[in-house]
């Protein structure tokens, strides 16, 4: 087979760049929830990711590896909010992107597709009401 059905990316990539062991005394649901980024689909791999100046928000990017189009879900991190943008990181109308309940964008990729995602934190009543 190709590179693709044998997974050269994800373990180029786990060779590249290590994982990181932290030691926390908070609770699984609770570590869970830092995570920034994920993506369902193997095909589509995580590219960077960076905090915006003056801003709570950060944006994170994605490609697909596959000469196909391809469908992945990608989530953002407990309390966390992502919107598909373009790489100036303006509001992009995306056409072939669905959002779920929990904050999670399917999305459909072009051969090679970079997509791009500013992730921000979601707002509930407490935090958007002003101090009385």
């Amino acid at each position: 087979g190709g590179h693709l059905d044998a997974g050269v990316m994800p373990q180029m990539v786990t060779y590249v760049v290590p994982p990181r062991v932290l030691s926390t005394r908070m609770a699984a649901d609770e570590v869970a929830g830092l995570q920034l980024f994920s993506c369902d689909n193997p095909r589509v791999m995580f590219s960077t990711a960076r905090m915006l100046d003056r801003e709570n928000a950060y944006v994170a990017r994605a490609f697909s590896i596959s000469p196909n189009p391809e469908t992945a879900r990608f989530g953002f991190g407990k309390g966390r909010r992502g919107r598909v943008v373009d790489l100036a990181v303006r509001p992009l109308q995306k056409q072939g992107v669905r959002r779920h309940r929990d904050g999670g964008l399917e999305v459909n990729l072009r051969p090679f597709e970079i997509v791009t995602f500013r992730v921000s934190r979601k707002k509930n009543f407490t935090e958007a009401a002003p101090n009385c």
